[in-house]
């Protein structure tokens, strides 16, 4: 039995549903697991297109333009990319950006998240990353 407790700042049942969804989803799917791809550098051999935005090889491009990310960043857009739609915990994308350490905070994953928006929302708009509050982030489907 799995017992999972949820601390939404929110209280909106919708959100914790949805949480709970992509929790269980993330135990059986590997593309969003930490155990996938350690380095997105290594599985870009050819473009990832996902509308608007192309990634390859640490490039990104936003309708033909191109955006300067670090390297963290850049996997951290990888990783919500791939999760599209699908809440992303603080602590599967701690375990996905530093896998090797176990004692990331949240507020490491909150100004990673503050530092890409800051790089993106020039191109995307301020809606593109949404916070779920004490829960994680996700990208918009409709962005």
């Amino acid at each position: 039995m799995i017992r999972l407790f949820v601390n939404n700042t929110d209280n909106d049942p919708a959100t914790v549903a949805a949480f709970v969804q992509s929790y269980l989803q993330s135990n059986l799917d590997p593309k969003i697991t930490c155990q996938g791809i350690a380095d997105p550098f290594d599985a870009l051999q050819e473009d990832l297109d996902f509308g608007d935005i192309v990634l390859n090889r640490g490039l990104v491009l936003y309708r033909d333009q191109s955006i300067e990310l670090s390297p963290r960043r850049f996997t951290l857009l990888y990783y919500l990319l791939v999760n599209r739609g699908r809440i992303c915990p603080h602590r599967s994308i701690s375990q996905y950006i530093w896998p090797k350490d176990d004692y990331i905070l949240t507020d490491s994953v909150k100004k990673l998240i503050q530092n890409l928006r800051r790089s993106l929302d020039p191109y995307t708009g301020p809606d593109f990353i949404r916070t779920i509050h004490g829960i994680g982030y996700v990208i918009n489907r409709s962005s």
